[in-house]
């Protein structure tokens, strides 16, 4: 950048006015020159023209042009001082009347001028060489970055669009587990309860008729019936169109604290907002709970677990906080809780399916999912979802 900059420096003396170069003061001396071969007896032509000259010569001497030539073989002070000499003893030589002599001094002084315009001309052209090598090499590396920032975003978007098409696959995969969750929940509830509804009847009817005891088998498909609306309602999922958030997470505190006798104790605010979250995004952080309360049950060995649920602020922007923990025997490998926990869960022969699937639903949901484990102490799930825009992921 520095070579480029002082090149423009040189180049721009050639290309400005007529006198910052050689040309005007070559055009000059030929004036003197032909004020020389004239009538010797007017010699008020020949001095107005070498005073004209003489200007010429020190504008010349004294330009930007003439700085940086300095130095050089042909511009050197000691080539101005020569010049200076010449031109002195020609006007002297003139104004003695000693033609010859004067002749004799034009011809030195026209021949040190065509070596500085030759001088000249072969450095403007070193210049131009230049100047124009350089400004090709910037646009090649103008090229350059330009092609490295375009296939840059061509990667950057190709990765968004492989992330957009990898949450609308995870988000088709979860509508559709709903949609078979409810399928198998109307199934069970339209058939195998019905059923067992009728086959209690008969048991009923054919134990007053026999007289035979069937206090037993009643109690029996008591039990069954009991457990497979507990299943039907575990499966099937809340309708929040007409359900709150909260009355929801009230309700799954006080199914799992009845079906596994582990105390579960649920802090919800009055007060709640899930502003902008569609009914189907809803349903993502209920499953979210849900899931964990079932890791509860099955590996912690708790005996008692606490659910928060406030409003809170990430920024300048609102949030939905949901926090879970229990005081439990926590996770003795922390990689199982970790964002990619089934390559850890392939070492450990666990199955994480149902951590994968929270961070899942969490990415949906734009939010962040925490694990705080504390070994023989407990495990809080952290689950923070922003609000105030609406969001749905329905198809």
């Amino acid at each position: 950048m520095a070579l480029l900059c002082r090149c423009i420096v040189i180049a721009l003396p050639i290309f400005g006015t007529e006198y910052s170069s050689i040309t005007g003061v070559f055009a000059d001396w030929m004036e003197v020159e032909k004020a020389l071969s004239g009538n010797p007896a007017e010699n008020g032509a020949l001095l107005s023209s070498l005073m004209k000259f003489r200007l010429t010569l020190e504008a010349y001497t004294e330009s930007p042009l003439f700085m940086q030539y300095e130095g050089a073989v042909l511009f050197s002070l000691e080539q101005k001082q020569q010049m200076m000499e010449l031109i002195e003893t020609f006007a002297e030589s003139a104004a003695r009347g000693n033609m010859a002599e004067a002749a004799e001094n034009a011809v030195a002084i026209r021949s040190t001028l065509v070596f500085w315009q030759h001088f000249e001309v072969t450095v403007s052209n070193t210049v131009f060489a230049k100047t124009f090598s350089l400004f090709v090499f910037f646009i090649l590396i103008i090229a350059a970055l330009i092609y490295f920032l375009w296939h840059q975003q061509s990667a950057l978007q190709y990765s968004r669009r492989q992330n957009q098409e990898a949450a609308d696959l995870s988000r088709r995969i979860i509508l559709a587990q709903e949609a078979e969750r409810s399928r198998i929940s109307m199934e069970i509830h339209d058939t195998v309860l019905q059923d067992l509804g009728r086959l209690m009847q008969l048991t009923e009817e054919y134990g007053a008729k026999t007289g035979q005891g069937s206090e037993a088998i009643l109690a029996m498909e008591d039990r069954l019936i009991t457990q497979l609306r507990m299943v039907c309602r575990v499966i099937m999922p809340p309708n929040f169109s007409r359900l709150l958030l909260a009355d929801s997470l009230m309700q799954l505190c006080f199914d799992f604290e009845k079906r596994t006798r582990v105390k579960c104790q649920a802090s919800i605010s009055e007060d709640i907002s899930a502003e902008g979250l569609q009914p189907d995004m809803q349903l993502q952080c209920f499953r979210i709970v849900q899931e964990a309360l079932t890791n509860i049950e099955k590996h912690a060995h708790a005996t008692e677990v606490s659910l928060t649920v406030r409003n809170s602020q990430k920024g300048e922007r609102p949030t939905l906080l949901i926090i879970l923990s229990d005081d439990g025997c926590g996770i003795e490998d922390d990689s199982l809780i970790g964002p990619y926990p089934l390559s850890a869960a392939n070492r450990a022969g666990e199955d994480v399916f149902g951590i994968r699937g929270m961070y899942e639903r969490t990415s949906i949901l734009k939010g962040d999912l925490a694990f705080i484990n504390e070994i023989g102490q407990g495990l809080t799930v952290r689950i923070e979802i922003p609000l105030g825009i609406s969001k749905s992921f329905s198809f």
